[in-house]
């Protein structure tokens, strides 16, 4: 990780190709017995230049499993970042989308994330463009024991950034422990502020692109024809 003034740069982004001692794709076993891999087959992943891109001319990924059915793509780090006992740990990143053949203002069909993960209980704080809408994910994912999963996406239509489809936005998630408050902000506004009961030990950052359509009886409603086109720049990690 290179440290530089203003936060710890997690990934150079120097390419040709995502360095995978840095970055693994989420997997997870499925009720069938096979592994469900969070990796487009459609995706064309470029690196270089301090950026990291993913283009998606058309989904093709669907799945009668919620959760794999919304992960298109998704790479977490290797390296898992600790929160402070009592103190603040800010992430951030740039990120842009841009989509083709997708309903317009429905982030469902498609968005590009900032994704901080916990993979021990499935806590999840994003920050997404689908290039038309910007906003927040606050998410708990249905791991066995969890009673009540959800997932939130918040926006403010009124007071939040103008979204531009292609155009990178800064984001932050700012998290702190002694207050057991999460702060996502984009371009400078809060998005979505929240106070946590708890919160985990340590946490990823990762890059996806994901939907969020319901399976409707086994069936994915996430396949309708449309691509998108996501990129990715300057991770940081500062407590």
């Amino acid at each position: 990780m290179t440290t530089i003034a203003s936060g710890h740069v997690y990934d150079l982004f120097e390419g040709p190709a995502l360095d995978m001692t840095r970055w693994f794709h989420l997997s997870f076993p499925l009720p069938d017995g096979t592994t469900f891999v969070a990796h487009e087959p459609e995706a064309e992943v470029t690196v270089g230049g301090g950026e990291v891109s993913v283009a998606v001319d058309r989904f093709t990924q669907g799945h009668p499993v919620q959760m794999a059915d919304n992960c298109k793509f998704l790479v977490l780090s290797t390296e898992d970042f600790a929160l402070p006992g009592a103190g603040t740990v800010r992430f951030s990143a740039s990120l842009a989308a841009e989509r083709f053949d997708a309903t317009p203002y429905d982030p469902r069909d498609g968005f590009a994330a900032f994704v901080l993960c916990d993979p021990v209980g499935g806590r999840v704080y994003d920050l997404c463009t689908s290039g038309d809408t910007v906003f927040a994910i606050s998410e708990q994912l249905p791991y066995p024991g969890v009673a009540a999963p959800f997932t939130r996406l918040v926006g403010d239509p009124l007071f939040g950034p103008d979204a531009v489809p292609g155009r990178y936005h800064d984001g932050e998630i700012v998290i702190d422990t002694a207050a057991r408050r999460i702060t996502w902000r984009m371009d400078g506004r809060t998005l979505h502020e929240e106070l946590a009961a708890g919160l985990p030990a340590s946490l990823k950052v990762g890059m996806g692109v994901f939907t969020a359509h319901p399976v409707v009886e086994g069936d994915s409603e996430s396949l309708l024809g449309q691509g998108l086109t996501a990129g990715w720049r300057d991770l940081r990690v500062r407590y």
